[in-house]
């Protein structure tokens, strides 16, 4: 599978028009997705975002099963590190893996009334999340911890 920047761009730009109309400072891409492992033989249908995260949503025609069993082979390889493989109570599948220090978790569960798998993309910028620990400690506050 090619993983390429300009399909993830296409996306956001496409995608832009699926909010409530309501103007988000989302971040970059690049920032929170340095690479967008798109799902094989999918197609994209909800993007959303906040000024610190973006999750993109897809629909494969694979199986939960086999979409969960992609995944974790291409999260093996690098430039990735899985850190996380579990079971959501609703039978989801949940991956949180890392790209250095990038977040990814990727969210695979059963189309509801359909054949096939719905998958979620989200990553998170860490370094605003870095910012606030550090300005909590720096205020002396004893229950920030990492």
């Amino acid at each position: 599978m090619r993983i390429c920047s300009a399909v993830a761009a296409f996306l956001v730009i496409a995608l832009s028009a699926c909010g409530s109309g309501e103007q988000v400072d989302r971040p970059e891409l690049a920032d929170v997705m340095p690479i967008v492992p798109l799902p094989p033989d999918s197609r994209a249908i909800d993007a959303a975002g906040s000024e610190d995260a973006m999750l993109f949503t897809f629909l494969s025609r694979h199986d939960p099963d086999e979409m969960a069993a992609y995944y974790r082979r291409l999260f093996t390889e690098p430039p990735w590190t899985l850190i996380s493989d579990s079971e959501s109570p609703d039978g989801a599948t949940i991956l949180y893996v890392e790209n250095g220090s990038t977040p990814l978790w990727v969210r695979v569960s059963r189309t509801t009334g359909a054949p096939g798998s719905t998958i979620q993309l989200s990553g998170a910028l860490v370094e605003r999340d870095s910012a606030l620990v550090d300005s909590l400690r720096s205020e002396g506050t004893a229950a920030v911890q990492e």
